[in-house]
């Protein structure tokens, strides 16, 4: 994994808002890295990840992302693995300098917080 990942605000946020950003972006790195190593399971890769479980039990419909093409998802912890490894390529795609920059706008970011509550 990359060293930093990289988040350009947009400057007509205040610092309120900011520190807020920065929170979110926080916890969801915290959630991500917690899912990644307890899926990890000491190298086997082969674990379930308390969220992974708990999303298995109670989402049960419209599993499969607009982006996703593969086989149909059948279940959470499927889902639930699928878009935490494409968070991953992200995040490395992202630290490692693979994606173009952009600037993070009022609006992108309000869409994403509110998907967080």
């Amino acid at each position: 994994m990359p060293p930093n990942i990289y988040f350009d605000l947009d400057n007509r946020f205040n610092v309120e808002q900011e520190q807020r950003i920065r929170d979110a972006i926080s916890e969801t790195m915290l959630v991500w890295a917690t899912h990644m190593n307890e899926k990890w399971n000491g190298g086997t890769y082969t674990g379930i990840s308390q969220m992974a479980a708990c999303i298995n039990i109670y989402a049960t419909q419209n599993l499969c992302p607009a982006w996703y093409s593969e086989s149909p998802i059948q279940n959470g912890l499927t889902a639930t693995n699928i878009a935490m490894d494409q968070f991953t390529q992200l995040i490395r795609d992202n630290g490692f300098k693979r994606s173009p920059e952009r600037k993070s706008s009022l609006l992108h970011l309000t869409i994403i917080l509110l998907s967080l509550l």
